[in-house]
């Protein structure tokens, strides 16, 4: 698996703990702001450093990066769409996260519900809405 990673084990050390990051955020979708407001520990890591690690997560099919626009807002927003827990083997999973998550532990968090605040309800319908994610995609398994 190809993490794009520099010859820095500073560095990579770094991009391996942003995507275990992102990978450990509850739910099975994820924006920068859902990101930060998860933990007080995450707010240091910056947008590029984020959207960096969802990058090297969608290009080894960890998941998906779409940009939606939300009803009312001004902006657009970047989703990442984690991959479904039963299509991730352990050892893929050990390889893009350098050993920092296991399987059971990803797949405990992509089934909790994630913070409303951040990941709210028409943030949900746009993604069902537009064809993202299935409609019973968000539901508590």
């Amino acid at each position: 698996m190809k993490l794009g990673l520099s010859n820095h084990p500073e560095d990579e050390l770094h991009r391996l703990c942003v995507i275990a990051a992102i990978l450990s955020i509850a739910g099975p979708v994820t924006t920068y702001r859902s990101f930060t407001r998860s933990s007080r520990r995450f707010k240091s890591i910056t947008a590029a450093e984020y959207d960096s690690g969802t990058k090297m997560l969608a290009d080894n099919n960890m998941g998906k990066n779409v940009t939606i626009r939300v009803p009312y807002a001004c902006h657009v927003t970047n989703v990442f769409i984690k991959l479904d827990p039963g299509a991730i083997t352990e050892n893929q999973l050990l390889t893009a996260t350098g050993n920092l998550m296991s399987l059971e532990k990803y797949t405990e968090r992509f089934f909790t519900n994630p913070d409303a605040h951040a990941i709210t309800a028409v943030l949900k319908k746009t993604l069902i809405e537009e064809g993202h994610v299935p409609e019973n995609f968000f539901i508590q398994k």
